[in-house]
């Protein structure tokens, strides 16, 4: 089994990058494993709730507590063995601690979004939300302690372009799934 977490800065994109994501995967269903939810197919899993008109979604949706019951919930999918694919973006899941006990579980690995200042900022400002500054700073070191920590096993892909969010969506659909579309 394959694991592929998705993140980076607030307002890069994450949550815009996997809806792209999952309307190329044919066949996602929602489930309800308690506080692990998602979509599935018969092989692969999106951990995170996606609704139509939420700003924020993914695992950002899960509550606070979600950590140990998805780990738990990994390792029996893994047990399993019909699972070839979990994905997940967001911050609730995107950590050192979930990242280095999942590598314990199976492969992992990391997609960063990035897009300049100017860019993410832009979007938080047109999306409403007012995120404090010292808020968005640790964040921002967060996601950069995690890409050097994890440099061998992370990939950026840079959505400030006009087409950044479909060629990202495409490069984390082929790790997902095997094809982009």
């Amino acid at each position: 089994m394959k694991l592929i977490g998705v993140g980076g800065e607030p307002g890069v994109g994450k949550t815009t990058v996997m809806r792209l994501v999952l309307g190329g995967i044919d066949g996602l269903e929602p489930f309800n494993d308690g506080p692990v939810k998602g979509l599935r197919t018969e092989d692969v899993a999106i951990l995170g709730v996606y609704e139509q008109d939420d700003l924020f979604g993914g695992t950002d949706r899960l509550a606070m507590s979600v950590q140990p019951k998805a780990l738990e919930w990994l390792r029996a999918e893994s047990e399993n063995g019909t699972t070839r694919a979990v994905a997940w973006e967001g911050d609730r899941l995107f950590n050192g601690s979930f990242i280095e006990q999942a590598r314990g579980v199976a492969e992992v690995h990391l997609f960063v979004l990035k897009a300049s200042q100017i860019v993410t900022a832009s979007r938080r400002r047109r999306r409403g939300t007012t995120q404090d500054s010292v808020w968005l700073s640790g964040r921002k070191s967060k996601i950069a302690r995690l890409e050097l920590e994890y440099r061998a096993i992370t990939t950026e892909l840079d959505v400030s372009r006009d087409d950044g969010a479909e060629r990202a969506a495409d490069a984390i659909r082929m790790a997902i799934t095997g094809t982009t579309r």
